[in-house]
């Protein structure tokens, strides 16, 4: 697992009445780290998928520090479409030189042919990107997982939750939506100016997101009443899960995100009493 990075430079100076103990990001710091247990069991939380998640004010000229620390500092792809371009991803742009290069996508969507094609313009490149939200972070963790990359992602506005998240929403030929395994962002930057001077359409299409948390705690507990996996009213940790099995400490990190996964591998809902996956439940479409 990564350890949780705080580069000095990116620390503005805050009163301590401006922040919590251990600052805003206190509780992702803690799981990622490992130092945060189940309140109930004692447990530690299952292993967290990303190296490097950094929420601030202004990201304004961090960027190369930031992809340094992942080891992303050549032949780097920067993915957007025309609006996250004019938001940040210009900006990323010449904060980096000439080391990065712009890829933009015409009003993409996240399906299978979009991803193909996106393979193909970055084939020259070793390192990606993704600059925006659902759609942009979508087909670059699905394109980086099918090709072995890694990725990094600038979150451009609060529209949705699946930043960390190792799935990819992705929409079949017949129109169906799924859930395919995906790359896990190396990085997660969120910027908060650049969050907040988003549409607000945006921002509310976000809340509705976490409005699913009441639904879920439901979802859970009907889980556990019909396949009597674990239930507990703590929130899980959502967590990359392997079917595979794999050596007994971390894994390497010279290692692409999708060592050890198999076809059936996938992201889900865990329980943090058990670090077990909950079951799927298969959705019809009328």
């Amino acid at each position: 697992m990564g350890t949780a990075v705080a580069p000095a430079r990116l620390h503005q100076e805050e009163t301590a009445a401006d922040r919590p103990e251990g600052g805003w990001t206190w509780l992702i710091d803690d799981i990622r780290s490992g130092r945060w247990c189940h309140p109930e069991t004692g447990e530690p939380a299952p292993d967290v998928p990303n190296d490097m998640i950094v929420i601030r004010e202004d990201l304004d000229g961090a960027e190369p520090e930031l992809l340094a620390k992942l080891g992303m500092k050549d032949a780097i792809g920067i993915v957007a479409d025309a609006n996250s371009w004019d938001a940040l991803g210009g900006r990323i742009r010449r904060n980096l030189g000439d080391r990065a290069t712009a890829v933009i996508l015409s009003r993409p969507h996240a399906d299978l042919q979009t991803v193909e094609a996106l393979k193909e313009r970055l084939a020259d490149y070793e390192h990606v990107v993704a600059v925006g939200s659902g759609t942009v972070n979508d087909l670059c963790k699905y394109a980086t997982a099918k090709t072995g990359r890694r990725y990094c992602v600038f979150a451009t506005a609060a529209s949705m939750d699946g930043y960390t998240s190792s799935t990819a929403s992705m929409s079949l030929d017949s129109g169906l939506k799924i859930s395919l395994p995906a790359e896990a962002a190396s990085g997660v930057f969120i910027d908060l100016k650049v969050s907040a001077a988003a549409p607000g359409y945006l921002a509310a299409s976000g809340f509705g997101d976490s409005l699913c948390r009441s639904v879920a705690q439901t979802d859970w507990w009907m889980s556990h009443t019909a396949c009597s996996p674990p239930s507990t009213t703590t929130p899980p940790i959502r967590s990359a899960r392997m079917t595979r099995s794999r050596p007994t400490g971390a894994r390497p990190r010279s290692a692409p995100r999708s060592w050890g996964r198999s076809a059936t591998s996938t992201a889900c809902w865990c329980s943090p009493a058990s670090a077990s996956p909950l079951p799927v439940f298969p959705i019809m479409a009328r």
